[in-house]
């Protein structure tokens, strides 16, 4: 199997749970200790987080595409 097959589906899980996780986050009051600007702070970060290893996995699949086409 392709290493960046299985680093791709691993991003992928990352992006999911830092999504998952922002989105308790904002809509529960799962961590009662988390609250106010810290709690807006934190999901932000997480956010953030998840578009960036998004933006990752879109380039590394977008230069994969571009080689394939380039092959054939």
């Amino acid at each position: 199997m392709n290493g960046q097959l299985i680093q791709n589906i691993i991003g992928g899980i990352v992006v999911a749970s830092a999504l998952l996780f922002a989105g308790v986050l904002l809509f529960s009051n799962a961590l009662e200790y988390l609250f106010g600007w810290k709690r807006i702070v934190m999901i932000g970060v997480l956010i953030l987080y998840a578009l960036y290893r998004f933006s990752r996995i879109y380039q590394v699949v977008k230069r994969q595409k571009m080689q394939q086409n380039e092959d054939n």
